[in-house]
């Protein structure tokens, strides 16, 4: 996220991305949208990853780009 690596490709609960999720909703408030941008290259794997990350964190908000 934004040029910043948030977990190993073998770290499925991705715990600094589920933190860092967490943090920004308790400082910004959970309006804004959390807009998944993957690689074409992204296996649909990691993409799980990412959305149960989101969603363990509290987002409400989620898009695709």
């Amino acid at each position: 996220m934004n040029s910043q690596v948030f977990g190993a490709p073998t770290d499925h609960a991705l715990t600094a991305l589920r933190e860092w999720l967490k943090s920004s909703i308790q400082q910004f408030g959970g309006e804004d949208p959390v807009i998944i941008r993957p690689s074409p290259e992204t296996r649909h794997e990691r993409i799980i990853d990412v959305l149960n990350a989101a969603a363990a964190s509290g987002v409400k908000n989620l898009t695709f780009s």
